[in-house]
């Protein structure tokens, strides 16, 4: 396999539509943990 080829496999659409779910996906997974913390914090400051 060529250079070429493999930098031409990288630079097709679906390789951006990969990418930007990645992105996006790691993205939910941070906010869904941001937001299980704060419920914690809420949680955990008002049976205190």
């Amino acid at each position: 396999m060529e250079a070429s080829s493999l930098l031409g496999t990288f630079g097709s659409s679906w390789m951006d539509d990969a990418m930007l779910w990645a992105i996006a996906s790691a993205a939910a997974v941070l906010a869904l943990y941001a937001l299980v913390n704060a419920l914690d914090l809420f949680l955990e400051t008002d049976a205190g």
